[in-house]
């Protein structure tokens, strides 16, 4: 008998998670996103690339049910993405009151109120999936501590937990590492890869392209229109990078570490 195929071989590719399909979408009467397609494999760590104003707000908005697509269709593995529950969600920190009154415990709550309505009382279903999500992020042992007294990192790790509550196929962050220190983002970048690696589909809004060409493992290049999506290390070349912010971008590595060079506008 011949052995079975390895999951994600080229002969038995992994099933999509996401799937748009002719979206175009915008505000009153400016267009954000025009007739944008692609799918999104199952497990994957995906990097939501491009220059401000090229509607990756707006996609994830989309996505969220916050904006409704003007055309165009979008599924969840194979089902139609309406309804709670889809799609789990970290907002930037500059969105975030870091003054509001609440404990850690508190805030990843937050994630169940998708599930339970507003007004309802947390079972013991949703308890467990606040703890659950706490021990996935490393921070069970500060369940009591106030928000505004962690650092932006500890912060960060905190909101991650409250997308994981929602126990969601999907997670969509937007710009997760934003305004960390570099240690904190390696913590943030190896929970990431971890969640991914046991099957959740991660979708990041990121304006680091070092970080992408380095730690994600699909790549969603975005101006208004779709530039490029599959696999970071034969997506993201020099000519993607080109058509996607209109420069001459290079990716330099330099010891360990990759960084994004502009070279100059074309003439």
């Amino acid at each position: 008998m011949e052995p079975l195929p390895a999951v994600g071989s080229a002969t038995q590719p992994m099933p999509a998670a996401l799937t748009i399909t002719g979206l175009t979408a915008g505000y009153r009467d400016v267009l954000a996103l025009d007739e944008v397609s692609f799918s999104v494999p199952r497990g994957a760590l995906a990097a939501l690339i491009g220059p401000n104003g090229a509607g990756k707000s707006t996609l994830l908005q989309v996505l969220l049910g916050v904006l409704k697509p003007w055309q165009g269709t979008i599924t969840v593995a194979g089902h139609p993405a309406g309804g709670a529950g889809r799609f789990g969600y970290m907002p930037q920190s500059s969105q975030v009151d870091w003054d509001f009154p609440v404990t850690v415990q508190d805030v990843v709550a937050m994630g169940r109120y998708a599930h339970r309505g507003p007004g309802r009382r947390l079972g013991a279903a949703d308890w467990a999936a606040v703890e659950q999500a706490l021990v996935q992020v490393g921070m069970e042992t500060l369940r009591e501590r106030a928000i505004g007294a962690l650092s932006g990192g500890q912060r960060q790790r905190v909101f991650l937990a409250r997308a994981l509550a929602q126990e969601a196929p999907i997670l969509l962050l937007d710009e997760p590492a934003s305004g960390v220190d570099a240690l904190s983002e390696q913590a943030i970048i190896s929970i990431l890869q971890r969640l991914a690696a046991a099957g959740t589909t991660i979708i990041v809004a990121t304006h680091d392209l070092a970080s992408a060409a380095e730690h994600f493992s699909y790549v969603l290049c975005l101006n208004r229109r779709l530039v490029a999506a599959g696999p970071t290390d034969t997506t993201l070349t020099e000519a993607t990078l080109n058509a996607t912010y209109d420069s001459r971008m290079v990716l330099v590595r330099v010891g360990e570490r990759l960084y994004a060079v502009d070279t100059g506008h074309h003439g």
